[in-house]
């Protein structure tokens, strides 16, 4: 302010170029009106400043990691197989039929088979299926039911799977006896994907099958067993089942490898590989 006053009274005293003419009241008018343009401008630059400011903390409070979100929403991460370059399928989903439920089914479908075929329920490996047998893993889709179930005493196992397509559906079960896995994992079930059981320390298992574009992970159950999902029934007509040798990797819970092997016998057909 003082420095505009100056300005004003030194011009005012300027007589280069124009006779001498000082006017006290008109040099405090104009004094007052710079005085009031300054005050102006400044309270403008401290509201640039400010919003300056706040846009700047926008910006770096959108950048800090973790919370960015890209325009489109999140996205999934995909994780890589450091074995094969693959990247990895995210699991099967978990099946939202209760192990209540799962039992009473695979109940119902051995008493029907027993009955029809006159067999004495106490004459199998483990006796017949009662709520007290718990289920290690399971896996469903809207016609199609896969579990295993295992005995009080861990002693043997119920393979239930169970068709209920309108037009052919079908019931299987076996009765495989359980003894603690190898290394190698235990092969309980020749032919089929889900008929290892590998040692208990695993935690993750990879499924890398020939000819996929990626390596399926198996969603984990109780006691060493694991599920890929349903496989779909196979109707008159349906093409022929794809038949390879997959490998099988099990890793504990500190990514140790445990377990690699590639299945001694052609697997029959493969679940859906789910989508992310």
């Amino acid at each position: 302010m003082n420095n505009d006053i100056e300005h004003l009274l030194a011009t005012a005293a300027d007589d280069t170029d124009r006779p001498l003419k000082t006017d006290v009241d008109d040099l405090l008018v104009r004094a007052r009106r710079s005085v009031r343009r300054t005050r102006i401008a400044a309270a403008s630059t401290a509201v640039l400043t400010t919003a300056t400011i706040i846009g700047g903390v926008a910006v770096w409070s959108g950048g800090v990691p973790n919370t960015a979100q890209p325009a489109g929403g999140p996205t999934n991460t995909v994780a890589i197989d450091p074995d094969t370059g693959k990247p990895i399928a995210p699991p099967p989903p978990v099946s939202p039929v209760s192990d209540r439920e799962v039992i009473g089914r695979c109940m119902a479908k051995e008493t029907e088979f027993n009955r029809a075929m006159h067999r004495d329920p106490a004459s199998v490996a483990g006796g017949p299926l009662t709520f007290k047998w718990t289920v290690a893993v399971k896996s469903s889709d809207a016609h199609v039911l896969e579990a295993i179930l295992v005995a009080p005493g861990s002693g043997v196992a119920d393979v239930c799977y169970i068709n209920s397509t309108p037009g052919s559906p079908s019931w299987s079960g076996q009765r495989p006896r359980l003894t603690q896995p190898p290394a190698s994992g235990t092969v309980y079930r020749a032919g089929y994907i889900q008929g290892v059981r590998v040692p208990s320390e695993v935690t993750k298992v990879l499924v890398d099958v020939p000819g996929e574009p990626q390596v399926r992970q198996a969603r984990m159950g109780a006691d060493g067993f694991y599920t890929l999902g349903v496989t779909p029934s196979r109707g008159p007509g349906s093409p022929p089942a794809p038949k390879t040798k997959p490998r099988i990797r099990g890793y504990a819970a500190d990514g140790r490898k445990v377990l690699d092997r590639v299945l001694p016998f052609i697997v029959h057909g493969m679940p859906p590989v789910p989508q992310r």
